[in-house]
């Protein structure tokens, strides 16, 4: 107590700048906005990113039926021609039971408001298979009715590759292929929880 009574604390307070006055709104001057111009512009940049953007976006409107690709989403798909204004090209390239589970998934989407992922699987121009991770989350109007989905699609071939090699080399011997020790156990492991 006494050390305080030698050394009152120094009241410390941030302190905002007033080298910079800022003048108060004058209410006799009527702002006027163009909202015509605005949504034109707000729609002009959300062109501007689906065309950079280095992942593929899609937009579906509900009302007409349409979807919208980013340029990028060609590419990513390499299906070798375009994708058209409906999801029917990139259907015909899937498998037939990812085809079904993508319907399902979409309507269920917009019916629970709730985001949806899948992996699909399509075979590109080449004839080789692809997976592509195929995300949508629906947008709802002030009445609360679905009117549009928005998403992305990406690439995932490679990712899946690794992820297959490695399982692989965590059950087989790196310089024979034959099955290790870890695959035994695992099995064992399996055999016991069946019995």
């Amino acid at each position: 107590i006494s050390f305080f009574a030698k050394f009152p604390p120094v009241k410390r307070s941030k302190k905002i700048r007033n080298d910079i006055e800022i003048p108060p709104a004058d209410a006799t001057v009527v702002v006027s906005r163009d909202y015509h111009k605005d949504f034109l512009e707000k729609e002009e940049l959300l062109q501007f990113m689906f065309d950079v953007s280095t992942d593929g976006l899609w937009r579906f409107d509900l009302a007409s039926g349409k979807v919208h690709w980013s340029e990028q989403s060609t590419a990513i798909c390499g299906i070798g021609k375009e994708l058209g204004d409906s999801f029917e090209v990139l259907k015909s390239s899937m498998f037939e039971s990812d085809r079904k589970d993508f319907l399902k998934l979409l309507s269920e989407s917009l019916e629970k408001n709730r985001q949806f992922f899948q992996e699909i699987r399509i075979y590109d121009h080449e004839g080789n298979t692809r997976i592509i991770l195929l995300c949508g989350k629906p947008q709802y109007n002030e009445e609360g009715r679905a009117i549009r989905m928005v998403g992305t699609l990406a690439d995932v071939t490679a990712k899946k590759q690794v992820e297959r090699n490695l399982f692989y080399s965590s059950f087989h011997d790196a310089l024979t292929g034959a099955k290790n020790r870890q695959f035994f156990l695992d099995r064992i492991d399996e055999d016991l929880v069946r019995t």
